[in-house]
């Protein structure tokens, strides 16, 4: 974490998506159960309130306090257990079902995790090439079996990940999969982001992620050590860039004015049942 400006990430906050002023999070903890029932039965008959996020999960109200989930023994925070379930609960890390189940997140800074892996995989053994791919070649099977740069020539292996975002290169272009456009469920098509330095100590680093309502979208803020990484992502249709850069400026206030602006087209695909790819980095 400290090689990469790391945070944790505890849970998304969402604000203003209801109405403006309101908030709720959505937390990334299992959910508890007391005598054999989970928290969602009880909440529902004693009363349920607007506050299902903070009245059910503990790491909503650690991220309104801006708390670790750990202590700096490493340990996790203290948590009621119930005796009679074997269901992982609320802050563990556990193996359930053949899925490690997570109560947290991280928030890193893209160039510097990139690094760090590169010198960690170089360590043991890794060979690190820096090129340009021109061409990509199959075997007989339709498989990649090579990839041609313009510096090292064609480079072999078993195993290739197709690291180039939207323009899709290897999946799309080379292997011909075809992209299925989930354009019209969020329509949003378009993104500029900003890397915003901040004083964290003066304003504190909420351990989460979140996610401003906007007229055509909604902006990210995601803290990091030393600056906050934000974003608007918004549907083209109804927004211009210039449009869409003087609203992200706005609300962040006096320190993006000299912070400078990454504009970004994005191709909407489903990566998961009822998800797609649209959302910040930082």
């Amino acid at each position: 974490m400290p090689a990469c400006n790391a945070t944790y990430k505890l849970a998304v906050r969402f604000e203003n998506w209801r109405k403006p002023g309101h908030h709720f999070y959505y937390p990334f903890e299992q959910m508890r159960s007391v005598d054999g029932l989970p928290l969602t039965d009880w909440w529902l008959k004693n009363g349920r309130t607007d506050r299902f996020d903070t009245d059910c999960f503990v790491m909503a109200n650690i991220c309104d306090a801006e708390r670790s989930p750990r202590h700096l023994s490493g340990t996790m925070l203290p948590q009621p257990y119930d005796e009679g379930t074997e269901e992982p609960q609320g802050l563990t890390m556990s193996e359930h079902q053949g899925k490690t189940q997570f109560p947290y997140a991280y928030h890193f800074e893209a160039a510097l995790l990139a690094k760090f892996l590169t010198t960690y995989t170089v360590e043991r053994g890794a060979k690190h090439i820096i090129d340009d791919v021109k061409d990509v070649k199959l075997d007989e099977r339709g498989w990649i079996s090579s990839v041609v740069t313009a510096e090292h020539g064609e480079l072999t292996g078993d195993l290739f990940i197709d690291c180039t975002g939207f323009r899709g290169g290897l999946l799309n272009k080379a292997l011909q999969e075809p992209f299925i456009s989930f354009q019209n469920t969020p329509p949003n098509d378009s993104a500029v982001a900003l890397q915003v330095p901040q004083d964290m100590e003066a304003r504190g680093i909420r351990p989460c992620t979140t996610a401003t309502a906007q007229d055509a979208g909604w902006i990210w803020t995601i803290p990091l050590y030393g600056r906050i990484g934000t974003g608007y992502v918004y549907a083209g249709d109804y927004l211009s860039a210039d449009e869409a850069e003087r609203t992200l400026r706005e609300f962040v206030g006096p320190s993006a004015a000299d912070a400078e602006a990454n504009h970004i087209k994005m191709r909407v695909a489903a990566t998961a049942p009822g998800s797609t790819t649209a959302w910040g980095s930082a």
